[in-house]
């Protein structure tokens, strides 16, 4: 038995496991900051990184464990995950490279609160009122991240709707990923996110990603290291956590995102931004708790109803 298996349980394991992937998401738009102000090398060249690394790891994985095949019933939701997962990243990226990272990871954590609105349509999981209502309250915090004043300059505005954009697309891969794992093992559907991000973007990212000069080459690197990280820790820790737990546990993403951002990267943010951060961050942690409330009274009354037979 390993030892960690040993000193946590699988409770522990699963939280850290979560955190760590928080910490890691934040940390590859970290160091794409921190080699964008060395370089003007375009974000989607970190992108393209991200998803070729993550594209030969899952390849090797897959060699040793499992199988490339995708089952015919999850093709539609494993092609809606690969390619909003793409846009979302790539939106991400950008958000970044024009404005701060902090920011962006906050907009970025704003998925949960799509997800909400998008799992009616997409999967007829069609939300309570309580759910609408804590929605609307996250999304004014998203409105208070908005550059208001007459200061905030066109590439302020582009960085914040860039950021808004990659949480839209990404609860649009989210609930997508919802559907796939109900056919096709978690694995597989990782290589093909990553499959679709490398192979698309190859044509024309592939000879930049080349020639990038030697200075940018650690950073472009890291930040591909810690977006693949990330994947494979969140991957993992919900084999040892509930959804709407691990949803909680995500949105330490936030935190890391400002703290780390005043700190390492000397971001400053308006009081109303910071304000906004923590009404998103409350609101994705309330979604999370009605989910598992909703799911217990669920389990419940299912109880109930078979015992009564």
């Amino acid at each position: 038995m390993p030892f960690w298996r040993q000193l946590l349980s699988p409770f522990q394991l699963g939280i850290l496991l979560n955190l760590a992937s928080a910490l890691s998401f934040y940390m590859a738009t970290f160091f794409l900051k921190k080699g964008s102000l060395v370089d003007d090398t375009p974000s989607w060249i970190y992108a393209f990184a991200r998803y070729l690394f993550g594209m030969l790891f899952m390849a090797a994985w897959l060699v040793w464990r499992g199988t490339f095949r995708v089952e015919r019933k999850g093709r539609t939701f494993v092609l809606l995950r690969s390619i909003f997962n793409v846009l979302a990243v790539l939106a991400f990226y950008y958000s970044v490279e024009l404005g701060h990272a902090g920011m962006a990871n906050v907009l970025n954590m704003t998925y949960p609160i799509f997800v909400v609105l998008l799992a009616g349509p997409m999967l007829r999981e069609w939300p309570s009122r309580w759910s609408l209502l804590i929605t609307l309250i996250a999304l004014s915090g998203v409105l208070l991240n908005f550059p208001w004043s007459a200061a905030g300059s066109q590439t302020d505005w582009l960085a914040i709707l860039a950021g808004l954009f990659s949480g839209i697309t990404a609860a649009i891969a989210v609930v997508s990923l919802r559907g796939a794992v109900q056919a096709i093992p978690v694995s597989t559907i990782m290589f093909w996110m990553f499959a679709c991000g490398a192979l698309t973007m190859a044509p024309v990212s592939l000879g930049p990603l080349l020639a990038v000069p030697a200075r940018i080459q650690p950073w472009l690197l890291l930040s591909a290291l810690m977006g693949l990280a990330g994947q494979w820790f969140l991957a993992v820790s919900y084999r040892y956590l509930e959804a709407p737990i691990g949803s909680i546990v995500s949105s330490s993403r936030i935190l890391f995102a400002l703290l780390f951002g005043v700190t390492l990267l000397h971001e400053s943010y308006s009081g109303l931004a910071w304000g906004g951060a923590l009404m998103i961050a409350a609101g994705n942690v309330l979604l999370a708790l009605h989910s598992r409330q909703q799911k217990n009274g669920n389990n419940r009354r299912a109880g109930h109803d078979e015992s009564s037979r």
